[in-house]
């Protein structure tokens, strides 16, 4: 009888622990080991989850954050880096890569667009598509936009503006018309698509006032030529 027994309880742990142990290996533990600091060799064929204080990761900023760590290789670095990836309270995602003879690199923050589709570089809060805190290095950048180009300045039924005009809105103003002024620009920055179109236009606009100019000039010197020639007629009859 006590066999028996011993042989139904044994036949049901046979039968429900490897139900217990899938669905036990369905989840990973984070463990608590907040003021240790990492290392690469931790993660030999391994892939890890913690819960650490910034300070012990020598992540700059005063909290928490859960780390992951994974590394395909063990006992030396011809297999590549150890990784990490904190997922920080409030910073977003940061990586960083290691190995056994060099330690932990840099954390570097992992671009992803927010809640409203706009990504950050330096920028937790981006209000934009991009926003970059710092300078921008580009072989070439391309705008594609809807602003209509001022061609129209060369319809001949566009009202040129009078340079006497433009003289008295400088003088006033400080700028030229159509263009933000220095205040405005440091207020609320520079709008390159409407900047670039709008120094056109004014390029354009000099260039109509350049060529009446020129052939106003032209007009002139054709006239001092003859009154210099009626001149000389007059004199050679003398």
């Amino acid at each position: 009888m006590q066999n028996s027994n011993i042989r139904k309880w044994l036949i049901i742990f046979l039968f429900v622990s490897p139900c217990f142990i899938k669905a036990q290996s369905t989840y990973l533990e984070v463990v608590d080991t907040r003021s240790q600091p990492t290392l690469p060799s931790e993660y030999n064929r391994a892939a890890k989850f913690s819960f650490k204080e910034n300070a012990a990761i020598g992540f700059p900023e005063p909290r928490y954050s859960t780390i992951m760590g994974v590394r395909g290789w063990w006992n030396d670095d011809s297999g590549g880096p150890a990784h990490e990836i904190a997922f920080t309270l409030s910073k977003g995602l940061y990586y960083r890569a290691g190995t056994m003879a060099g330690g932990w690199n840099k954390w570097c923050k992992v671009l992803i667009e927010n809640v409203n589709g706009n990504v950050g570089i330096g920028v937790d809060a981006p209000p934009e598509k991009l926003c970059v805190d710092g300078k921008i290095l580009a072989k070439e950048i391309k705008i594609k936009t809807d602003v209509t180009v001022p061609d129209y300045v060369f319809d001949p039924s566009y009202k040129l503006p009078t340079l006497s005009s433009i003289e008295e809105y400088v003088k006033k103003h400080r700028h030229l018309p159509e263009i933000p002024s220095a205040s405005d620009i440091q207020k609320d920055g520079v709008n390159l698509t409407e900047m670039n179109f709008a120094l056109l236009k004014k390029v354009e606009e000099l260039t109509l006032h350049l060529i009446a100019k020129d052939k106003k000039i032209e007009s002139q010197e054709d006239r001092l030529a003859k009154l210099e020639e009626q001149i000389k007629k007059l004199m050679d009859t003398k």
